[in-house]
């Protein structure tokens, strides 16, 4: 953990407004991942499923269409992409394995 740490501050240190990003998306993340998992609990609902892969893709698809529409270029962090990609992957697993 102190290690993953230190390696954030040596990424971002040079550019805070993506360490603002990267915990901003954390918290978008866990929130969605979390309340998904409360909801596949009390009913496994396919519409739920498509919901949350669709709002953890949200981010992404904002810093992808951010170079052709700059009012969107206020977010993105090195290695969104495979956190994204992460983030669905827990999702699935909950959907998977309930």
């Amino acid at each position: 953990m102190c290690v993953s740490v230190i390696m954030i501050v040596i990424i971002f240190y040079n550019t805070p407004y993506q360490l603002l990003s990267l915990i901003l998306f954390i918290l978008w993340q866990s929130l969605l991942i979390k309340s998904y998992l409360f909801l596949r609990q009390k009913n496994n609902n396919a519409s739920y499923f498509y919901s949350a892969v669709i709002l953890a893709i949200v981010p992404l698809f904002i810093v992808k269409l951010a170079p052709h529409v700059p009012e969107l270029n206020i977010f993105g962090f090195l290695g969104i992409s495979y956190v994204s990609f992460k983030s669905i992957q827990m999702i699935m697993d909950i959907r998977d394995h309930g």
